[in-house]
């Protein structure tokens, strides 16, 4: 089974949506990543973490795809607790989690 991942636009860092999701797309082709979904958030997106986090446990999903780490700003920490997270910079394991 090929890995899961979904994509995530922040609309305040790109106004060029077209261009983010082309992104994410060629991203996730080149890793042979499974794309579900692409969310597009917007400043006025109600609880963006948890609609982040909900999507990737509804779609069996791994993987946040980014065209930035900025489209994650303020939400990276909580994703890097579930999800592995991949940009055009690089990419961020999920982090180990400890009480």
């Amino acid at each position: 089974m090929s890995t899961r991942a979904i994509g995530v636009i922040y609309t305040t860092v790109s106004s060029d949506r077209a261009g983010a999701e082309a992104t994410i797309t060629t991203l996730a082709r080149g890793l042979d990543v499974e794309l579900q979904t692409v969310l597009v958030l917007e400043p006025g997106t109600y609880m963006p973490t948890t609609l982040v986090l909900t999507t990737l446990r509804e779609r069996g999903a791994s993987t946040v795809i980014a065209p930035s780490p900025d489209h994650l700003a303020g939400i990276d920490n909580a994703v890097t607790l579930i999800a592995d997270v991949i940009t055009p910079e690089g990419m961020v394991a999920r982090r180990e989690f400890r009480c």
